[in-house]
């Protein structure tokens, strides 16, 4: 079910995603949480009850509250490997979507924002929102939604956090930041524009690929996306340890 939230009015309407198995659409209310997708839990983390079907989760009590906060592959990766664990993820969507809409495969080869593979694959088990971040009310309702998270993860690019528009105290101290970026966010190289080849170049696995003797070569698909994403997971697990101890972020 949509879960309510008290959001800004910039908040765009926008249809939950749909498959092959759920064929079914709805329109979603201006400033409503909805499902990111329509597939629901992985059958493999569902538990029977006599309540019906619950996920399960790794974790005591409520569990890990997630803001995903981007587009493209990394961050929501990462969030979906959390997901997967029972973590309750709110993916924050832009405005024009995000960019994994508009890739592949769709059914029958014909492109539809609404049946991205890519999209569906990397953002089942979440809830989702659109906000405008660069107004006041749509930065503000992310403030909100970080009131009650452990977790924000982001790969807007640098910087680009820290120029919202957020209310003073929205990234409080508790709260675990994961910033994902092609080339880290200090550094010589911090400032590049990055691409998927860059970073699976830059990053050594396409030295192991390919002949002694010609170019390497890369495997097939968005491999460094989706590494990112796991290592960010993994960090974040970590540092979700040491935030339960010492409740900080």
């Amino acid at each position: 079910e949509a879960v309510k939230a008290e959001v800004g009015a910039d908040s765009v309407p926008s249809k939950v995603c749909s498959s092959g198995l759920h064929k079914r659409t709805r329109r979603i209310k201006p400033g409503a949480l909805y499902p990111a997708c329509t597939i629901g839990w992985h059958p493999v983390l569902v538990d029977g009850t006599k309540e019906g079907h619950r996920p399960v989760t790794l974790w005591a009590g409520d569990g890990l509250r997630v803001v995903e906060l981007g587009s493209g592959i990394s961050a929501a990766f990462s969030a979906r490997l959390l997901a997967d664990f029972g973590a309750d993820v709110v993916k924050v969507e832009p405005v024009f979507g995000d960019e994994t809409r508009r890739s592949g495969p769709f059914p029958g080869d014909e492109p539809d924002p609404e049946k991205s593979g890519l999209f569906l694959y990397l953002n089942y088990s979440k809830r989702a929102i659109t906000l405008d971040l660069e107004t006041p009310s749509g930065a503000a309702a992310l403030a909100r939604l970080l009131k009650d998270a452990d977790i924000l993860i982001e790969n807007l690019g640098v910087g680009r956090l820290l120029a919202l528009p957020l209310p003073e105290g929205a990234i409080s101290e508790r709260l675990i930041v994961c910033s994902i970026s092609p080339y880290g966010q200090d550094g010589p190289k911090s400032g590049y524009l990055g691409s998927e080849i860059g970073a699976y170049a830059s990053g050594g696995m396409m030295f192991i690929t390919g002949e002694a003797e010609r170019e390497p070569l890369k495997q097939a698909l968005n491999q460094a996306g989706h590494h990112a994403g796991v290592n960010a997971a993994s960090a974040i697990l970590a540092a979700s340890f040491l935030q339960r101890r010492f409740g900080r972020g």
